[in-house]
């Protein structure tokens, strides 16, 4: 079982609009071509998280239900909806697909679907390399990924991040804070386990599973220290009737960046499991219609 059971699909907050103005296409293959392998469908019903926070970006994430239900084919696959206890742990590798920009000197969206593979970014260290971007808080309700050199860029917003579990792909993220292009932070996406009881109490009696993702060994998460909170302190004079100075010394890090960007999935490749997938996941968002 999967997320798009039924009649329901996710959406990120951000983009709201009324339910009567928009479509969703499924299976398109390119931004601006009608493919043969598409299907559309209006929507009756967007539900929105109702404690989304609009300058956090914290729980971004809404449902969207669909006029009708969607038929499953080779060019339009569900993906798995991962339950609470589901553990994505440090450089657990995924991967983010989208239509957005491919470099920062470009300020067009992309013709074709991209994919990146990229690792996941413990919390603690995705939280140290955004202390310098106040505005910006990752919480719990958020997964981040990317590296040093590829990720994903301004225009990707709702797109997947999916990790493959055996058979099984597994929606891992919703992109919610998509920086630009290889600045060196790791991007911050809805993490979806974190809204299993508010999806399944939002679809009001429609059945689904939800499968585990299980990561192995231990995630060096736990044990990572970011550089600017190490702190020293000179240690105190034998003489105790002499007056003590206690310096405190802050290092700080640099990350330096690349112009590597995101490769263009070749047109067959999109025949494979993956590819299938993926193409039912960002006709969800990336093909919505305005009437």
């Amino acid at each position: 079982m999967s997320l798009l059971i039924s009649l329901f699909t996710y959406f990120f907050y951000k983009c709201r609009r009324l339910a009567a103005d928009i479509n969703i296409i499924f299976g398109r293959l390119a931004h601006g071509a009608v493919s043969a392998t598409e299907t559309k469908t209006a929507l009756t019903e967007i539900i929105i998280h109702p404690e989304y926070n609009a300058t956090t970006h914290d729980k971004d994430i809404a449902l969207l239900k669909l006029q009708t239900s969607i038929v499953v084919n080779n060019h339009i696959q569900p993906i798995c909806l991962p339950t609470t206890n589901s553990q994505f742990f440090t450089s657990t590798l995924c991967w983010a697909t989208g239509w957005g920009k491919v470099n920062n000197n470009d300020f067009s969206l992309s013709d074709n679907l991209q994919e990146i593979d990229i690792p996941v970014v413990g919390k603690k260290k995705c939280s140290c390399s955004y202390q310098s971007t106040p505005k910006t808080t990752i919480t719990d309700n958020m997964i981040c990924a990317g590296g040093k050199d590829k990720g994903i860029c301004l225009g990707d917003g709702g797109g997947p991040l999916q990790c493959k579990q055996d058979d099984k792909w597994i929606l891992a993220g919703i992109t919610s804070i998509a920086t630009p292009c290889l600045d060196g932070l790791p991007q911050a996406f809805t993490r979806v386990s974190q809204f299993q009881d508010w999806i399944l109490q939002s679809m009001k009696g429609f059945v689904t599973g939800l499968v585990p993702f299980v990561s192995s060994g231990t995630d060096a998460d736990l044990s990572f220290v970011c550089p600017a909170d190490l702190t020293t302190t000179a240690k105190p004079p034998l003489n105790s009737n002499l007056s003590t100075t206690t310096t405190t010394a802050t290092t700080t890090t640099t990350t330096m960046t690349t112009t590597t960007t995101t490769t263009t999935s070749p047109a067959s490749a999109l025949t494979t499991e993956f590819s299938i997938i993926i193409t039912a996941l960002l006709m969800l968002l990336q093909h919505i219609v305005v009437q």
